[in-house]
């Protein structure tokens, strides 16, 4: 049975969340089953996470993934005291029980992280395509110098380099 048939059967469904947190070469993964779950020789350690889902309302930038997973995980002291400053990436995967391929269900970044009472931590992620909202590099004129040649931000004198000539014909 394909993983979309399974994911839409009423009883044969049984998917297992994988989430993966990484930033430069640290890595940490979570899934949702009761024990440690191995996909492609890696291992995603068994813990209490869930999420809130993914949706797509049109607008990138309220389309947040809400995940959660228990305070002792060890991601969670990351965002003991001051949180990370360099980018945290998020991707979530979701395989049935049995199969051999995991396909990313979602991919961003960390924007947040919330405590939920004395047990749970609250992560909310960011879309990855809510950063292409961004304005992009905008000075890109030439190798060496951003600004076109004489404007307000040049600061070439324009008559230093300033040649006279005189038409003697036209025609």
């Amino acid at each position: 049975m394909s993983f979309d048939e399974s994911e839409r059967s009423n009883f044969e469904g049984n998917t297992i969340a994988l989430y993966e947190f990484s930033t430069g070469s640290k890595v940490w993964r979570y899934c949702t089953d009761a024990q440690n779950f191995m996909m492609n020789g890696v291992t995603y350690l068994g813990v209490a996470a869930s999420d809130g889902g993914s949706t797509q309302s049109g607008d990138a930038q309220n389309d947040d993934m809400v995940i959660t997973l228990p305070r002792n995980a060890d991601f969670c002291r990351l965002f003991i005291g001051t949180p990370p400053s360099e980018e945290i990436w998020a991707t979530v995967r979701r395989v049935q029980r049995g199969d051999t391929e995991a396909p990313i269900h979602w991919i961003g970044t960390v924007a947040s992280a919330k405590d939920i009472g004395f047990t749970k931590v609250e992560f909310t992620c960011r879309m990855l395509t809510a950063s292409f909202n961004r304005n992009g590099l905008r000075l890109a004129w030439g190798r060496q110098f951003p600004h076109a040649l004489y404007d307000r931000n040049c600061q070439v004198n324009k008559a230093t380099y300033a040649v006279t000539l005189q038409v003697e014909s036209l025609t």
